[in-house]
């Protein structure tokens, strides 16, 4: 029986965006078991304030997308552990990839999209076809976000030319807010007006308010990054230096009445018409 652990150290979006990695590499090796090792606790210094702190992934991080993969299907078991302990042990684990390795390479971290980055840890040529939905089927749709738009909206990473207050100004009545109680509080300030929260308890939660609502605005993060995992109707808001390392969006997306890429927007004219598509 040929099993993989995998460990990973976070943030909640990188765990997400290796996933299309983990698949393929997994398929390749033909492994009976797949474990995912959470590590949580990693030192890390942010140029921008991070809801994780000073670490790459707190324990608290880790518990909260637990769930989602273990409902993914695609691991035998998904764990957590104190990242300093597994650096310990590490040489002992069989079959151990560290998706942490993809930070090693000599890759600029402003090229905006890590997907690809994972599949550098491998010499194998693989498919990559990262518009496949991993979780068709998954995660069904429940109705608390009915007919609303999902806004999420991180501290970091925000397009300045395009305030996401600018982009809702016109939809006030049909959002709702999915995300921590300082960010709703920093949003509300921005906005100048109240929004309704939608709390969830966990990542997998947090699919499926996704997949029952109309779709989902905000900038990069880890609750944006479940929302293009799950290729549900999305629109990002995205600084431009995250743009010039390629596409950010993959598979169905968003797209523009008149046509063409509508998926990133960064400018004043793109946001007066692009988020109507979310909401009409």
């Amino acid at each position: 029986m040929r099993e993989i652990v995998f460990t990973h150290s976070g943030n909640l979006g990188d765990i997400l965006f290796s996933l299309h990695f983990i698949r393929d590499y997994s398929e390749w090796k033909g492994a009976d078991r797949t474990l995912m090792l959470l590590t949580y606790g990693k030192p890390a210094v942010y140029a921008e304030r991070h809801p994780d702190g000073d670490v790459q992934m707190s324990e608290g991080s880790a518990r909260f997308i637990m769930p989602f993969l273990r409902e993914s299907g695609l691991f035998t078991d998904v764990q957590a552990a104190e990242w300093a302990k597994v650096e310990q042990i590490r040489g002992q684990i069989d079959g151990c990839v560290d998706l942490d390795e993809f930070r090693q390479k000599r890759i600029s971290f402003y090229g905006g999209d890590n997907r690809l980055w994972f599949y550098a840890l491998s010499s194998h040529h693989f498919r990559r076809d990262l518009s496949e939905n991993l979780f068709e089927g998954k995660f069904g749709g429940d109705g608390r976000a009915a007919g609303k738009v999902l806004v999420t909206c991180t501290e970091r990473v925000n397009n300045y030319y395009v305030p996401i207050s600018y982009c809702l100004s016109e939809h006030r009545d049909g959002i709702a807010f999915i995300g921590l109680d300082c960010e709703h509080r920093r949003l509300e300030s921005l906005t100048g007006y109240p929004i309704p929260k939608i709390e969830v308890a966990d990542m997998a939660d947090a699919a499926r308010l996704m997949k029952g609502a109309k779709g989902v605005i905000g900038n990069q993060g880890g609750l944006w990054s479940l929302a293009e995992m799950l290729k549900v109707p999305r629109l990002l808001l995205a600084p431009e230096y995250m743009k010039a390392g390629g596409a950010l969006t993959y598979g169905p997306c968003v797209v523009h009445p008149l046509g063409g890429e509508c998926d990133v927007v960064q400018t004043i004219e793109q946001s007066v018409r692009l988020p109507d598509f979310l909401f009409r």
